[in-house]
């Protein structure tokens, strides 16, 4: 996953956006919308093609671009309550799974100076392997740009 500036960060979500077309851009409130587009680097080259949906990928897009797709998805775009619920649940496990990755790379007695060694037997048991939720967010922001394809294919 690529890091970037803010406002790169903005003119990729610009682009996102611009290809996901007006449907979208419409469900979002204007004054967000706009602070978008005015706080974008107008500079900035996306490191991806919105007529490849291919090129779209953990390295093309940054981890804050895609932060905020998932928030416009999750506030904006999606109408059911229960696909909702399943997306909150992913991200409070990635969340859970972040602050994990942060304890293990400080030494825990110097976070905290208390409580058991994070060397213990039960946290070396093997951990199932799960999607990350930005690569979860990017592929559903894959799927947006086919649907979005296939409907400019058949209107025209």
């Amino acid at each position: 996953m690529r890091f970037s500036s803010t406002k790169e960060s903005y003119s990729e979500v610009y682009e996102l956006l611009d290809f996901l077309g007006k449907e979208y851009i419409d469900k979002i409130p204007k004054k967000l919308y706009e602070f978008i587009e005015k706080n974008r680097d107008k500079d900035y080259r996306t490191n991806f093609n919105k007529n490849d949906i291919e090129s779209i990928n953990s390295v093309s897009v940054s981890r804050k671009a895609v932060a905020i797709i998932a928030f416009l998805n999750m506030n904006y775009w999606i109408d059911d309550e229960a696909e909702k619920d399943r997306l909150k649940k992913i991200y409070s496990v990635e969340q859970e799974r972040f602050k994990d990755e942060v304890i293990e790379n400080f030494d825990d007695e110097l976070l905290c100076n208390c409580g058991p060694s994070l060397d213990t037997e039960e946290n070396l048991l093997p951990i199932e392997y799960k999607e990350k939720w930005y690569m979860f967010m990017l592929n559903k922001i894959k799927n947006l740009f086919k649907r979005k394809t296939v409907e400019k294919k058949e209107n025209s």
